[in-house]
């Protein structure tokens, strides 16, 4: 059976919006509402389960009543889940899918029972640090 929106072209995603963080961004700071880990439809992996190269929407950013789009990439590492240096690139764009800013950086993993680590991204466009909670369904400021 075809969803009217996947006959119209159109992805639809699970948000969830109780996991939704204030942060600053390179466009300003806004409301950080993540995707919805699940393999539903609509849903991603969790950031930690990423095989090297793939990427996924994580999140979108609501700024001044502008949406833009959170894509997480794993970039380095083997096997899953991902381990302490693995890199990582977060890069956002706006829903036409125009570039804004883009960083990378590498993963530290504090604590694997509970999916927390920390990724301290270094530019070019983005240079700032992210915590991830909970398999990185949560997505907050250090």
């Amino acid at each position: 059976m075809v969803s009217i929106l996947g006959a119209l072209g159109l992805n639809p995603r699970l948000f969830n919006f109780s996991l939704a963080t204030e942060v600053n961004t390179p466009v300003g700071k806004g409301l950080h509402i993540p995707v919805q880990i699940s393999t539903r439809d609509g849903g991603r992996k969790s950031l930690y389960f990423l095989d090297p190269g793939e990427e996924v929407l994580a999140g979108v950013y609501v700024v001044n009543s502008q949406v833009y789009h959170r894509f997480v990439k794993r970039e380095t590492g083997e096997g899953v889940p991902a381990k302490t240096g693995d890199r990582y690139t977060e890069r956002i764009a706006t829903p036409a899918g125009d570039a804004v800013a883009s960083g990378t950086g590498p993963l530290q993993v504090l604590d694997e029972t509970k999916g927390i680590g920390v990724l301290q991204l270094d530019g070019p466009t983005i240079v700032d640090g992210s915590v991830w909670v909970l398999w990185s369904c949560v997505k907050v400021e250090w």
